[in-house]
């Protein structure tokens, strides 16, 4: 019991003090290949879901990606396609979800967000921690908001972008 009280008071001593701050989201960013990656929140997510803004540069306006929470190699190497992803390929859905669908041409009126002749776009996810297909709270899985070519060219990975997520 004195341990505990010990520990407890030490831990609000440091807290007071400044030398620990608590938990809260920040931005993520990372670059491969040319292409940049941005999410508005990659840490401290709320693990019962959040919408993130995910902005990204170097993009060919030509060509059609998917954004979205995926597993990723634990060491966050490049090369093999990020997989399983939450919400599947992001086509169809009218709403905010797990995926987006990002191209100048989208297949029947699926929704979609435009790249810019820039190269540019900005896309919004809904993520939760536990996911339909994914889920980050399993200890053997690294999750990260990635991009990655669309159907068109599934088995391309040049536009492979990892940031690493992580939740509250």
């Amino acid at each position: 019991m004195i341990r505990r009280t010990v520990l407890t008071v030490a831990a609000a001593t440091a807290l007071a003090a400044g030398l620990v701050t608590p938990a809260h989201a920040a931005p993520g960013s990372a670059s491969n290949l040319g292409k940049t990656l941005n999410a508005s929140n990659a840490t401290s997510l709320a693990a019962a879901g959040e919408t993130i803004t995910v902005t990204g540069s170097g993009y060919s306006a030509s060509q059609g990606y998917y954004v979205a929470l995926c597993a990723v190699p634990s060491d966050y190497s490049y090369g093999t396609k990020p997989s399983p992803c939450a919400g599947g390929d992001g086509q169809g859905g009218t709403t905010v979800g797990p995926s987006a669908w990002v191209t100048n041409s989208p297949l029947g009126g699926s929704a979609s967000y435009p790249i810019a002749t820039n190269g540019t776009f900005t896309a919004q996810i809904r993520i939760a921690e536990i996911n339909s297909g994914l889920d980050c709270s399993d200890p053997d899985l690294t999750c990260a908001i990635v991009s990655r070519r669309d159907h068109f060219a599934p088995n391309d990975r040049t536009a492979d972008v990892y940031i690493p997520v992580s939740f509250s």
